[in-house]
């Protein structure tokens, strides 16, 4: 054999080498000592003795089904090895996918994926990835349990969405429901959003559910509506929605608030924020849904007044006259006073023929 050049490594392992006498064949105490290697982990910098072979570039912004707008500030740069992503019980099927797949991405002329996470997910992604490489004990906590569940659906590692699936399950109480409704709107879970508004609807007073509701955006807020419904009655889902465009008047000028509105959302108005809707512009109050024929706000909450006349109507307008020492109807409730006259005699109408049907009988 030709004489080579000898590369100069790091073991010097002759002196690794066991004894030749045969005399210590067999014994034990003279068991050479190994050393434990650094197992391969994904890195922040692309160092040389990491040997990655691919790059994912993580962005902030409201990528991935998110809700945030696609403003991205900064970019995080996670070196990876394809193997560990592609490769083992912890896989990505994602990553799998992308680096088996015959078919020519773009991702794959130069080695990188550019992915658009909300902040939460982003800060949850270097989590991820600890729990594919088996670097440590997964700790999971109520703060990233949702963005983790996100991206382990997305990137389908299927282990990963059980173990965070069982940690929610332990997790979610009425302490933490208000945090996890929250992300599972801003992530649109449907699963989470439905279990914890039913949490939420049976603690309102607790997490003061209807001053929480107020912080969410319309489109987040429609969406958590849509599964609250399902869990308080229509009166008091029409005081939530009051007191949301109370604290957000200019969404009432929005799509969103006919959805907000309507006969599947509430059906039935409470009597105590009737002449709230009712005071919000015509061609709002006025709107229905003609191809189902389904009731107006405006007439909801008229039938709403009607119905409750004497605690909504007669006595208020009794306690006003009292207090301004003027006779009972000379001088209207400041609320009514506001609506327009066409409401008011509509409204007046119906509480005048509620009145006389409870005096018949």
């Amino acid at each position: 054999m030709s004489a080579r050049k000898k590369l100069k490594l790091s073991v010097d392992y002759e002196a690794l080498d066991f004894d030749t006498d045969l005399a210590q064949v067999g014994e034990t105490s003279g068991n050479i000592l190994l050393e434990e290697d650094e197992p391969l982990s994904w890195s922040l910098s692309d160092v040389p003795g990491n040997l990655s072979d691919w790059t994912i570039v993580v962005t902030e912004g409201g990528g991935l089904g998110g809700t945030c707008a696609g403003t991205s500030t900064s970019a995080s740069h996670y070196h990876v090895h394809k193997n560990i992503l592609a490769v083992g019980p912890r896989k990505s099927e994602y990553f799998s996918h992308l680096f088996l797949s015959t078919t020519s991405f773009v991702e794959s002329n130069n080695s990188r994926s550019t992915i658009e996470l909300e902040p939460s997910a982003a800060a949850a992604f270097p989590i991820m990835l600890d729990y594919v490489y088996n670097i440590g004990n997964l700790e999971l906590s109520t703060e990233h349990a949702i963005a983790l569940r996100h991206l382990s659906k997305y990137f389908g590692i299927h282990k990963l969405f059980v173990e965070v699936a069982n940690f929610i399950r332990r997790d979610l109480t009425a302490e933490t429901a208000t945090f996890y409704l929250k992300e599972a709107s801003l992530y649109c879970d449907d699963k989470v959003l439905r279990v914890t508004c039913r949490i939420c609807a049976a603690n309102a007073e607790t997490v003061n559910l209807k001053r929480f509701l107020v912080s969410f955006d319309s489109e987040q807020f429609l969406l958590i509506s849509s599964f609250l419904k399902l869990f308080v009655s229509s009166e008091i889902m029409s005081t939530y929605v009051a007191e949301y465009f109370r604290s957000h008047k200019e969404a009432t000028k929005n799509p969103c608030f006919n959805d907000l509105t309507n006969n599947k959302i509430i059906p039935r108005i409470d009597s105590s924020e009737a002449i709230f809707f009712l005071s919000l512009p015509m061609t709002k109050v006025l709107s229905s849904n003609e191809s189902t024929h389904e009731p107006s706000l405006q007439n909801r909450c008229i039938a709403s007044c009607s119905k409750n006349w004497k605690s909504v109507l007669a006595d208020p307008i009794k306690a006003h006259a009292s207090d301004s020492l003027q006779l009972p109807g000379s001088a209207p409730l400041p609320e009514i006073g506001q609506l327009c006259p066409l409401v008011q005699v509509k409204l007046l109408q119906s509480a005048l023929c509620a009145a006389d049907a409870v005096l018949a009988k």
